[in-house]
Order: C-alpha cells, then sequence, then structure tokens
C-alpha cells in the first residue's frame, strides 16, 4: 500500500532523501539534524564526493548507497604504525589510505554500485553491552496525516550478534520492543528460527539482561524523528528512521519510507491495523483513487 501511494504521490524535491544518502546528509545539514558525515561517495569506480583531503584515523563503515538489509556493507579497523596507518577488515586484509581508496573505487565498479565511506560509529556507553561491538540502531517509525503533526508510532532497538557488522533483523539481529512512553525495552526476538519466535532477556554474545534497559535521550530521538518527518514536503505518510544514540545525543542514520512491517509488528507484537498507520493510510489511498463523483 505504501509503495502504491509512493507512486501516485505529487513530486516533490526531497523524494530523493530516500535513495541518496548524500542528498540526505545535504538535507540533514541545511535543517540542522544531526547525521553521519559521508568521507567519501564512490560512484562507477571514482571517488564523486570527498569531505576531508583524507581519510580521519578511525575505525570505517562502508556500504552501498542502494542495497538494504545490510548488505554490502564493511567495517574496517584502524591500524596505527610506524609509518603512518592501515586499516583492516577482519578478513586479514589490510590496506593504508591509497589503497584503501583504490579498493573501494574497484568494488564500486565490479558491483555497479554508488559506495559511501562514514566513520563508524560507537554507541552510548549504556548501550554498549547490547551489542556484539557493531553499531545498535533505533527503529524509529513515525506517521503523518495530511495536515497534521507528525507522531512516533512504534520504536524497536536492533541489536548486532555474532559475526555481523551491522544490526539487521532480517540477517539475525535480535529486536527489542521499546515503550514510546518511557523507552523501556521489552524481551527482545529473532526473525530468523522457529515461528512463533521465542523471547530473548539477554544479548546472545555479552549476557547483558534486556528487559527493564532504557534507552538514553529517549525525549530527544522522539523529537528529533518527529521534528525531521514535519520537515519533509513529499506526501510520506510513514517514515521508519534509524537512529543511533550516541554519547553525546542521537543522530539519525538514514530514513526509510518503506519500512519494514515486521520490524514494526514482531517484537512486541504491535499490529499496525490497530494503530493510526491503519487510518492514516486508508484516508490516503481514498484520497487518491475518488473519482470526481466521489465514489472509490
Amino acid at each position: 500500500m505504501l509503495q502504491v501511494l509512493c507512486r501516485h504521490s505529487p513530486r516533490t524535491a526531497d523524494e530523493r532523501l530516500f535513495v541518496s544518502k548524500e542528498e540526505f546528509r545535504r538535507w540533514c545539514l541545511a535543517n540542522e539534524i544531526p547525521t553521519v558525515e559521508n568521507l567519501l561517495e564512490v560512484s562507477c569506480g571514482r571517488v564523486v564526493s570527498r569531505l576531508t583531503e583524507q581519510l580521519p584515523a578511525a575505525d570505517l563503515f562502508v556500504k552501498p548507497t542502494n542495497l538494504r538489509q545490510g548488505k554490502g556493507t564493511s567495517r574496517w579497523q584502524y591500524l596505527p604504525s610506524a609509518h603512518g596507518h592501515h586499516y583492516a577488515d577482519g578478513s586479514g586484509r589490510e590496506l593504508n589510505t591509497s589503497e584503501f581508496e583504490d579498493f573501494i573505487c574497484q568494488t564500486s565498479l565490479e558491483q555497479g554500485r554508488p559506495y559511501i565511506v562514514q566513520p563508524a560509529l560507537m554507541n552510548h556507553e549504556t548501550l554498549r553491552d547490547y551489542t556484539n561491538g557493531a553499531l545498535a540502531t533505533v527503529r524509529l517509525m513515525t506517521v503523518r496525516a495530511s495536515d497534521q503533526s507528525s507522531q512516533p508510532l512504534m520504536a524497536a532497538l536492533r541489536m548486532p550478534t555474532g559475526q555481523a557488522i551491522a544490526d539487521n533483523f532480517d540477517l539475525g539481529g535480535v529486536a527489542v520492543p521499546i515503550d514510546l512512553k518511557t523507552g523501556t525495552c521489552g524481551p527482545g526476538i529473532r526473525k530468523k528460527g522457529q515461528l512463533p519466535p521465542g523471547t530473548i532477556n539477554t544479548h546472545p554474545d555479552t549476557g547483558a539482561v534486556i528487559p527493564g534497559l532504557r534507552i538514553p535521550y529517549w525525549s530527544e530521538c522522539l523529537a528529533l524523528t518527529c521534528r525531521a518527518h514535519d520537515l519533509i514536503h513529499a506526501q510520506v505518510p510513514v517514515v521508519g528512521w534509524d537512529v543511533a544514540v550516541l554519547e553525546h545525543g542521537p543522530v539519525i542514520i538514514e530514513p526509510n519510507h518503506l519500512p519494514c512491517h515486521n520490524l514494526a509488528q514482531m517484537p512486541g507484537g504491535f499490529p499496525l491495523g490497530d494503530s493510526p498507520f491503519a487510518e492514516i493510510i486508508t484516508l490516503r489511498l481514498r484520497k487518491a483513487f475518488l473519482t470526481r463523483n466521489g465514489s472509490a
């Protein structure tokens, strides 16, 4: 239904926020929305955008801009040395700065996809026991009716596990429901395995107890995502925001205009049909397809 609405909504310039990570970054900068910087943008085998002359002496995260579910991503660890520094991806590959850029350009050319290089972020101290070392993010879904302000609809914390470098629910990560009023987590689940899925009360790698965990800066997370949705001119009724909660506060990683319905409903048994989502989508569909005489 969201795909149908997107195809039949009036075209706006900011539609590309959902398909271009570089345009989303620029939009965030213009609107004072905290987000992660794109250090490099690579397309067709060459660097097309560069934030700084040299890559930083820090861990890096690489991902294609037109794939979903964490596919094609890689994390590179910064390794200082007597002759500068290298980046290692965990497979035994170590590259200096020049070799690293050449490798990303070559990957872009071979895969036929644009890639971006970002600094690898670190979660707020409260959340670090709930990851395998990779970044855990909050999926916060907001909904907006016509001529109304946005409101939060649901939230889940995605926890990376095992050897995964991303926290994607479809790739084995743990998804944990978050109470919208308090920011408190309940027991988690995994999508893969038996159905219905059993509850997970501790992080599989660290053993940290999940129920009762409170997300830092929760009111800021809600305010940030609702403000961002209100600033979008495109008639997008629902947005799934990927939010990283860092030591200094929340930042938006990216927006999703076709957010995963499984991630919205499965962790807390939250039925979208019993939420404002159903009413707003129904009204939007009727408005889009009503004939001139008022009949559907």
